[in-house]
């Protein structure tokens, strides 16, 4: 009798516990499968060599892939979400070029080296604080007391947030990731995220006033207002759109990134020694982290015309799902893919993207996982693990539900 795949539920709990095999399995019938349930019926792409293709690619392929969630849902429902996708689309990362050249130009003077090296003081002084503020002999969560408030307090440095909205934010975000990281289509999940949206829309509406009257001379706000004003080179909904880009870009992945590399750190064996004997190891111990369990496990483009690639006949409409999480432990480039090695020369890891959409913000990330893992190893460097930690129920930004210590002063 012929054996027929099943194809695995990536948002079932057993496979967001430790997707690799599940991708590996479907690898193993053709890195560039077709499926029929996955995605609502979508390319999905495994092999590193395939993903920098699709990622560079601007001919065939676009990053206008923002309705994939909302065109699996029944017609009837569809208009419901207007304001959603009307927002959404106009994040730059969902724009081809010209247009993305256009924005991501105006928002890389907002990392340049110069507002990075004053962020870089601020996002220092905000970790001492946190870390000041916690109870030395309690057993704690990480995630909940200090990775989910460094970016956020990141980001009212970038955008000028009052830090009494912190909270606000954090849960507008929250609704927006649910939505993002979704392999398939939930009303509630979609519903809540366009609340979550408008929120940040009627948010930064005051925010934008208020900072169009008294600017800055550096930081990302400033720019973003000057290059609507006085450039006219950005609309009043696509600088909007950019502000609630940034912030939940700049949070969750960074949030999850934290969280994660220090739980790698804290249960392989021998490791927290080694990086407590030579510190200049962090940054290795981040990017193989970032290889290892990638903050997001998967990024989608839509087919502009139809094309064939290595045999495969593309229609355009198509839907592709980029599997960064499995082209991060393809074996044709990485020894060993599923061991946890900070000292590989292998690579480089796909977790940033390659080409023209490379993440913007990867500098500053990694800028915030370093000093909070150095600052916190500084303060605490008995602290151990005080239990296993499990991934949340988001196939797409992989991130722990809790990372519980002792500190142990």
């Amino acid at each position: 009798m012929e054996n027929i795949f099943k194809e695995p539920d990536l948002s079932s709990q057993e496979v967001v516990q430790n997707p690799y095999p599940h991708y590996e399995a479907i690898k193993s019938i053709d890195p560039i499968y077709k499926s029929e349930t996955i995605f609502n019926g979508c390319w999905l792409i495994f092999d590193y060599e395939d993903i920098i293709y699709f990622l560079k690619d601007t001919t065939f392929v676009s990053s206008k892939r923002e309705r994939y969630l909302i065109d699996a849902l029944p017609i009837e429902e569809q208009n419901k979400f207007d304001e959603l996708i009307k927002i959404h689309s106009q994040w730059y990362v969902h724009y081809d070029p010209p247009e993305h050249t256009r924005i991501r130009k105006i928002m890389g003077r907002g990392f340049s080296k110069k507002v990075l090296q004053k962020l870089e003081i601020e996002i220092s002084d905000h970790i001492e604080t946190i870390l000041n503020k916690l109870d030395p002999y309690s057993t704690l969560d990480i995630t909940e007391e200090i990775s989910k408030h460094v970016p956020l307090l990141t980001i009212t440095a970038l955008l000028g947030v009052d830090l009494g909205d912190v909270s606000k934010l954090s849960e507008w975000i929250d609704g927006i990731a649910a939505y993002m990281g979704a392999e398939k289509p939930n009303l509630k999940v979609i519903e809540n995220a366009q609340n979550a949206i408008i929120s940040f829309r009627t948010y930064f509406e005051k925010v934008l006033d208020e900072r169009a009257k008294n600017t800055e001379d550096d930081d990302m706000l400033s720019l973003l207002i000057a290059a609507h004003e006085k450039e006219d080179n950005l609309t009043r909904d696509e600088l909007f759109a950019q502000c609630s880009l940034v912030a939940f870009a700049g949070n969750e992945t960074t949030k999850n990134l934290i969280s994660t590399t220090l739980y790698l750190l804290l249960n392989e064996p021998g490791l927290k020694e080694e990086v407590m004997d030579n510190k200049k190891l962090i940054p290795q111990l981040i990017d193989e982290s970032l290889r290892y369990e990638n903050p997001v496990q998967f990024v989608n483009r839509i087919v502009k015309q139809d094309y064939t690639y290595k045999g495969h006949e593309f229609k355009k409409g198509d839907y592709i799902a980029v599997m960064l999480g499995a082209g991060n432990r393809d074996e044709k480039v990485f020894t060993a893919p599923d061991e946890f090695n900070i000292h590989r020369n292998e690579g480089p890891h796909l977790s940033f993207g390659p080409g023209i959409h490379s993440c913007i913000g990867q500098v500053l990330a990694k800028m915030e996982a370093k000093l909070t893992l150095n600052l916190l190893l500084d303060k605490y460097p008995e602290i151990q693990l005080a239990e296993k930690s499990f991934w949340r129920n988001n196939p797409g930004l992989r991130g722990l539900k809790t990372v519980n210590v002792k500190l142990n002063p």
